[in-house]
């Protein structure tokens, strides 16, 4: 699949726990590649048996990006 568009390095979080039962960790790993392909910045970061939810740490990573 071409995707079209340069994102130029535009600094993108991607966080998970895996497992998630809502969003399997592959399918964030090959969102992170698509970015990648399309010249985003990304950080990836899986949290180990966390759920489906958001972590404090998480909130942090994305501040520190937007501010």
């Amino acid at each position: 699949m071409m995707n079209k568009g340069d994102f130029e390095q535009t600094p993108v979080f991607l966080g998970t726990s895996d497992p998630d039962f809502h969003v399997p960790v592959e399918r964030v790993y090959a969102s992170a590649n698509i970015l990648r392909e399309m010249n985003a910045s990304v950080t990836e970061k899986v949290y180990p048996n966390r759920g489906h939810t958001i972590s404090e740490d998480e909130i942090e990573q994305v501040n520190r990006i937007i501010f």
